[in-house]
């Protein structure tokens, strides 16, 4: 019985950086917001970078939980925790934990969602932009082409 408390402790604080990571994504995601309104690419790409570190950081924390969440099934005997009817005020902190995270990660898509959103019209613009100054560099090396004959006034003479 210990065993398994220690395990759910190692749960709840595995869950509890899981959640602070979660907060971090979510804030440097708020950051990106604001350097696409001002097209600022590169530091884009240091945020995108930042949040892949953060990305790798949670992806390491899941899989220490997976590991944790098994053993204390296999401890208890159970396919789920639903299942012990022993600790389930220990696990009802976890499920609290569970749907903080579900939260964020929900607030996280929604800004990613708008993000991408105005990259895209961002895209656009520059796109149209590009368009059009091709547009006028074709226009210009009209007027400036080598190809008009010059015309020549020729007299006769009576």
């Amino acid at each position: 019985m210990i065993q398994i408390k220690e395990k759910v402790e190692e749960l709840k604080s595995n869950l509890n950086n899981k959640l602070i990571k979660l907060n971090k994504i979510f804030d440097i995601t708020k950051k990106q917001t604001d350097v696409i309104n001002n097209y600022n690419v590169d530091e884009l790409n240091k945020l995108i970078d930042q949040k892949q570190v953060v990305i790798n950081e949670i992806n390491e924390l899941d899989k220490v939980f997976e590991d944790k969440f098994a053993k204390i099934k296999k401890l208890l005997g159970v396919d789920s925790l639903e299942q012990s009817t022993d600790n389930l005020q220990e696990f009802k902190v976890i499920q609290v934990f569970i749907t903080e995270i579900k939260d964020v990660v929900k607030r996280i898509m929604e800004l990613e969602m708008h993000n991408s959103f105005i990259a895209e019209q961002y895209q656009k613009q520059i796109k149209e932009s590009m368009q059009n100054s091709k547009k006028d560099i074709r226009a210009l090396n009209g007027y400036n082409s080598n190809n008009v004959q010059s015309s020549v006034f020729i007299d006769k003479k009576k």
